[in-house]
């Protein structure tokens, strides 16, 4: 087939089969909450958004200043559920903060079910924010996640070891955001 034949070909089928469709893009979706709690750990925003190279951001904002020592004690996490209507329930992703043996701040997030507890470098870019980025996209997570709220707890007792496990999973709720549809 010569160049312009071709070129005819690929116009046609343009023509008829219309162009590709645009990738869809990946919403940022923000959880919030007022200033309603005269505590320490009175949460603001908790946001999940796309980053480049198939990877998700996770913030969580608070109204007061939350110095990384509050992490010893407390959890402060993003759930994600993947249910169709607005849960009443813990979520079935989690992705909370914590700090490690070095004091550094670290990200960790698995599933209630079974997968535990992969862990990445976190950020405390100001007194009010902890983010992080996990190597995946949440938006491509089977089951995907369809609703995220952020979670705050009062003090936690996670002792020296299983530290990841408990910021996850452990804590009674001191603040909460709504739940937000993805």
């Amino acid at each position: 087939m010569t160049r312009p034949a071709a070129a005819v070909v690929v116009a046609l089928l343009v023509n008829v089969l219309g162009p590709a469709p645009p990738a869809q893009a990946q919403p940022t979706v923000t959880a919030s909450d007022g200033d309603d709690v005269a505590d320490t750990l009175d949460i603001r925003f908790a946001t999940l958004s796309p980053e480049s190279g198939d990877r998700s951001r996770i913030t969580l904002s608070f109204w007061n200043d939350v110095p990384p020592t509050l992490l010893e004690r407390h959890s402060i996490r993003l759930e994600l559920s993947g249910l169709e209507d607005r849960p009443d329930s813990p979520g079935s992703y989690v992705v909370a903060f914590f700090l490690n043996s070095d004091g550094l701040v670290r990200m960790t997030w698995g599933e209630a079910g079974s997968a535990c507890c992969f862990v990445v470098a976190g950020q405390h870019p100001n007194d009010f924010t902890y983010s992080g980025v996990v190597p995946f996209s949440w938006y491509e997570a089977v089951p995907q996640p369809n609703w995220i709220r952020g979670v705050a707890t009062e003090r936690l007792d996670c002792g020296a070891t299983r530290r990841r496990v408990c910021v996850l999973f452990r804590g009674r709720v001191a603040d909460r955001t709504r739940w937000e549809g993805i």
